[in-house]
């Protein structure tokens, strides 16, 4: 079980990234999660405002330079 939380974590922690490219990752999945979040009582500009900054986080991974899969056997 060791084995599989230790191969977890060090994908996640994105080592073959720059600490500019972890963070427009990050920041990617916590605009993500903020549209996956929103009920139906959030206001109409609290959701627009939402959209719009995920709309700028995928543009920003878009533009990210980001390193490809080393493994590519899965």
């Amino acid at each position: 079980m060791k084995e599989v939380v230790k191969l977890i974590w060090k994908e996640a922690s994105l080592p073959n990234c720059t600490t500019k490219q972890r963070l427009i990752v990050w920041y990617f999945f916590i605009s993500l999660f903020l549209v996956c979040g929103i009920g139906d009582d959030t206001s109409i500009l609290v959701g627009l405002l939402v959209v719009i900054n995920f709309g700028n986080a995928a543009r920003l991974i878009k533009n990210a330079d980001l390193p490809d899969d080393e493994d590519d056997d899965l």
